[in-house]
């Protein structure tokens, strides 16, 4: 059955309130406003829908400020007697029914590939966004591409535009978007960032930043009371997507006097590697899915003997590694709680008019020590 049209009937918002004489002195203006227009609406309503009095005329005739009629709008939907649609009109609700409801707002969510295919927390977070957002009256519109560079283009933002968002939920922008995001602030568009703590802050969006220090801090001293006495980071060559994510791990390894080395050869020279260092307790590290990715899914055999001997950890979040976790192979796992994350963002979604821009959260790492590699990593420890 398709949503009831909403007809025009009220009388003239003057004739409705032909005996009004003003605000009572001494009571608040909102809480009489309130029980007024309460008292007119239900008086009103019909079996179908009807177009309600705007705000601005309403506010006109009593001399409120538009704040205030704002207020009592927004208590009488709460109440199931108005409705107010989206860039549109607000309508007195029908007793009749009706299968659909309003949209409050549609929010945009960029997803770039490479990360939905190996991340577990950006496929987890993205459905809880998806799922969260539309039980509230909210559409989570998700906008996938599948180059990272992109997002410093302009045509990026244009094209974000043309799905007529409210509201953006980005996940680590590239560091060059900055124009970007302010072409879609420029337009209205309010946008929500999930940060490294690594990166730039000072961005006209709402900000939720993700400390990983914490967690690699844990990782780092359980290596060492583990008795490691070097740290391998393979990094695949040319990739410096993840070199300030890089810089800050090594940073904590160099605090803590664990000494490491950044690798770049192949897996097999990882192995080669290994045996000449058979004498020292050794970790390996993956500090980017990129490189998780071909060491653990394109010579799964190359690791699945090295994790016999070495501490495997994938320090930015659980990865999908099907064989390895088939053979029973576990590793030190550093990341978040995508259910954590979603249940914020979602609950300042619904009073996002009232928040200003700015660093408004700081989320902490987890550490799990021998969780699975996959996305059951999370689930299993009750993300």
């Amino acid at each position: 059955m398709s949503r009831s049209k909403a007809i025009r009937s009220l009388p003239p918002i003057a004739e409705a309130f032909s005996d009004w004489n003003g605000f009572p002195v001494g009571q608040s203006r909102q809480t009489h406003l309130l029980k007024v227009l309460g008292g007119l609406a239900s008086s009103l309503r019909k079996a179908q829908p009807q177009v309600f009095y705007p705000m601005r005329e309403v506010a006109r005739f009593f001399g409120a400020p538009l704040r205030t009629v704002a207020l009592v709008y927004e208590a009488l939907e709460k109440e199931g007697v108005l409705v107010r649609i989206r860039s549109s009109q607000t309508v007195l609700a029908g007793s009749e029914n009706t299968r659909r409801s309003p949209i409050r707002s549609v929010i945009g969510i960029p997803i770039w590939m490479e990360m939905l295919v190996h991340s577990w927390f950006t496929r987890t977070v993205n459905m809880e966004l998806e799922e969260r957002f539309r039980k509230r009256g909210f559409v989570a519109d998700l906008i996938f591409h599948t180059n990272k560079h992109d997002e410093t283009h302009p045509e990026f933002a244009e094209r974000l535009l043309q799905h007529d968002l409210d509201i953006v939920v980005w996940q680590n922008p590239e560091p060059k978007s900055h124009s970007n995001i302010l072409t879609l602030r420029n337009h209205g568009v309010r946008i929500l960032l999930i940060l490294s703590t690594e990166a730039p802050a000072d961005l006209p969006a709402i900000i939720y930043l993700q400390n990983w220090d914490t967690g690699h801090l844990k990782l780092i001293r359980h290596w060492k009371a583990s008795g490691v006495g070097r740290v391998l980071l393979p990094v695949n060559p040319g990739d410096m997507y993840y070199e300030t994510e890089q810089r800050a791990f090594t940073s904590l390894l160099e605090r803590e006097g664990v000494p490491y080395e950044i690798f770049l050869g192949s897996p097999a020279e990882l192995q080669r590697r290994c045996q000449s260092l058979r004498r020292t307790r050794l970790a390996v590290g993956f500090l980017a899915s990129s490189s998780a990715d071909r060491f653990c899914n394109h010579e799964p055999l190359i690791m699945e003997k090295l994790a016999a001997r070495v501490m495997l950890a994938f320090c930015r979040g659980p990865h999908g590694a099907p064989y390895l976790e088939h053979r029973g192979i576990f590793a030190d796992v550093v990341g978040f709680h995508p259910v954590e994350t979603a249940s914020k963002l979602t609950e300042d979604v619904q009073i996002l008019p009232q928040l200003p821009d700015g660093v408004r959260h700081t989320f902490h790492t987890n550490l799990w020590l021998k969780g699975k590699l996959s996305w059951d990593a999370g689930r299993r420890h009750g993300a």
